[in-house]
Parts: C-alpha cells; structure tokens; sequence
C-alpha cells in the first residue's frame, strides 16, 4: 500500500513539474517554410507582406491562445489546454480545446526551450512545428 501511495505522489510530481515546463510563450522557428507549405504556388509574395508568425500562449490556469499572422490571416483563438500524460521517458500529451474542437496533442521536448507539436490551432494540418520558449 505505501508503495502505491509512493508511486502515485512520483507520478503526480512528475506531471506537475512537466505543466509547469510547458507553461509560458512559445514562438514559432522557420516560418518562411510555414508561408510555403500554406501558401499556393499562384500567389505571388507582396513585397510588404509581414514575415509570418506563430505564436502559442500556454497558462498555468489552463487558458490556450495561439496568434497567427500568415499573410491575410491575422489569427487570434483562446480554448483550453490540460495535461493527460507525462512519463519520465519524455512524452508528454496534452488535450487542447479551441472553438470547441478538442484535439490531443503530443509534445515532443528536444529542450528546456525547445518543443515540437502539431499546433492546435491547426490540426487539421497535421505538421509538426517547432517552437522555442520566448523571453
């Protein structure tokens, strides 16, 4: 029983430290290739066109904003993030929900500040980005 009791409170530990990790601001690496991947091949890039952005804002009271400007999209969306798993191997799932799309994520942690994910804000996508913590 105790060593229940001893594994569970390791358990629980190690998520905490895990959300705490992820908590903060994340910006987007590489978006010149994002604009590419999104962008058709027809369009042709306005010489004043801002350099595209991503940014994730996860908070510690399990608030989610992702802000994006990518050409004519100039996106801001607020849901919800929780934590569903954390192991001591390194992964780590989260459950994100946007607009009433709830989408499981996984985080793949190559740092402290350094993290690769579908972005929730655009699942139906399904590329995996990296971000880097912003200061």
């Amino acid at each position: 029983m105790l060593a229940l009791l001893t594994v569970t409170l390791l358990l629980v530990g190690c998520q905490q430290a895990i959300q705490s990790k992820l908590v903060g601001d994340w910006k987007m690496e590489k978006a010149e290739s994002l604009a590419k991947k999104v962008t058709s091949d027809t369009t042709e890039a306005s010489p004043d066109m801002a350099t595209p952005e991503m940014n994730l804002h996860f908070r510690s009271n399990g608030v989610l904003e992702t802000v994006t400007q990518l050409g004519k999209i100039d996106s801001r969306k607020n849901g919800t993030w929780k934590l569903t798993q954390a192991d001591s191997a390194g992964l780590t799932k989260i459950e994100c929900r946007i607009e009433g799309v709830t989408t499981p994520t996984v985080v793949h942690w190559v740092n402290d500040s350094t993290i690769r994910l579908a972005p929730p804000n655009m699942s139906g996508q399904k590329m995996i980005l990296k971000f880097t913590r912003m200061k």
